[in-house]
């Protein structure tokens, strides 16, 4: 079978993100992109490591590998999930089973109770673990109109039965015992991030349409705790947002554009191009500055989370007059 517990890597010196956010960080690629071809290749988990990349399945079953190592000796399950979201279509998830039972999107790194109305998958045709694979073949696939009781077989069809048990028709395991990951310097984030920003500051300096070139201002002080925070609320270490006072107390003086941008890190080219399709960079004024800051956070060999905060800034030269 695809599945077979195991533990994440140890992170570099820091809290432990939650599981779904560090799958999440490993780019997603389709296969016939990866595979040059009409082809659907399942990578096994230490495959997917070493590739770098994969798409739903190898996100889902590595998620779901990582849940078993943790919920080993408790009554909790994990299963990867085949299904349909909207709007990608044909897609793997996780389900857990829970007090009420989560779903998990290892892509993009959301989770839903079943419950929820508002979740983009929108159909169950199959779930499996390590152990045994269930149909679903109830009328409604809905996840919140469905039984998830995969005891009950007027709901689900199972592939190994009493009558055709996994004992007497053994499965030979794909995936290794363990996975292999890489060691791997953090000077390489900060080499990624201090190509990102010269990257983005040439590409503005390029396209600046006034006489005196473009002006950045240092405000590292400001943005880069903003980029760590949000990485931290983004992996469930943090609770709440915290505003950033030093910020605002520009916005009393000037007009400013722009936003933090999180995305998987694939190559600096595709990070700098997100950031610029965002417009920022386009000024109607000479006096307009900019202020920039990149944070790369490393998960594991060659996976980075990126943050960049490219803001646009320009005076307010509004006057009241009486």
């Amino acid at each position: 079978l695809s599945l077979q517990p195991q533990p994440q890597p140890q992170p570099p010196p820091q809290p432990q993100p939650h599981p779904d956010s560090k799958v999440s960080t490993i780019p997603f690629i389709e296969d016939w992109v990866a595979f040059d071809g009409d082809y659907e290749v399942w990578c096994t988990s230490s495959e997917f490591i070493k590739l770098c990349c994969g798409d739903s399945e190898e996100h889902a079953i590595l998620l779901c590998n990582y849940f078993l190592h943790h919920y080993a000796g408790s009554s909790k399950q994990a299963y990867v999930l085949l299904g349909t979201e909207s709007p990608n279509g044909q897609t793997a998830w996780v389900y857990t089973s829970t007090s009420e039972g989560t779903l998990w999107d290892p892509s993009h790194g959301e989770s839903y109770p079943v419950t929820s109305k508002i979740c983009p998958l929108k159909e169950v045709s199959m779930v499996f673990n390590q152990f045994n694979i269930w149909v679903n073949i109830q009328s409604n696939v809905s996840p919140s109109l469905m039984s998830w009781d995969l005891a009950d077989t007027s709901c689900w069809l199972p592939f190994f039965s009493p009558d055709f048990s996994l004992e007497l028709h053994p499965v030979i395991p794909v995936q290794a015992p363990s996975i292999l990951y890489p060691p791997f310097p953090l000077h390489d984030a900060e080499e990624i991030g201090s190509n990102i920003k010269e990257e983005i500051k040439a590409r503005v300096n390029v396209s600046w349409p006034f006489e005196n070139p473009p002006q950045f201002k240092v405000m590292n002080r400001i943005l880069n705790p903003i980029l760590r925070q949000l990485e931290r609320y983004k992996c469930g270490l943090e609770d709440k947002r915290e505003r950033s006072t030093d910020l605002e107390k520009y916005l009393r003086t000037h007009e400013i554009h722009g936003f933090p941008m999180n995305m998987a890190y694939i190559d600096t080219q595709s990070v700098v191009d997100r950031v610029l399709d965002m417009n920022v960079h386009i000024a109607s004024s000479e006096s307009s500055s900019f202020a920039l800051d990149v944070f790369v956070q490393p998960y594991m060999s060659g996976v980075f989370s990126v943050w960049t905060f490219f803001i646009r800034m320009t005076p307010n030269t509004t006057r009241y007059v009486r």
